[in-house]
């Protein structure tokens, strides 16, 4: 039973993830406000209401910075947002960011 039930919890991951594209012309829209290296947290804020979204960034969180991989210690407060993946409710699976939202 314990074995069925994990089985159906690795399947349904994929499912429950929902990732959050940016288009181009919205790149402004998301910026970084803040990260927390060592608690593993970044703050997100969507400019257009200043909503502010803190999520836990665990190890293994795919991220990119202008395309290249990196690591949560190179985001920096102002970068722009260019998608991002929730694994569930505040913590990220994948993060893209970009210094310049005009590329």
């Amino acid at each position: 039973m314990l074995g069925i039930f994990l089985i159906s919890l690795i399947v349904a991951q994929p499912a429950i993830a929902k990732k959050h594209e940016i288009a181009k012309e919205d790149v402004r829209g998301i910026v970084v406000t803040s990260v927390d290296v060592a608690n593993s947290k970044i703050v997100l804020t969507i400019e257009h209401n200043k909503q502010e979204i803190t999520y836990a960034v665990p190890l293994g969180t795919a991220i990119t910075i202008n395309g290249e991989p990196a690591s949560l210690d190179k985001i920096r407060a102002g970068m722009y947002v260019v998608s991002y993946t929730d694994a569930d409710a505040g913590t990220l699976s994948q993060l893209d960011v970009t210094t310049n939202p005009d590329k």
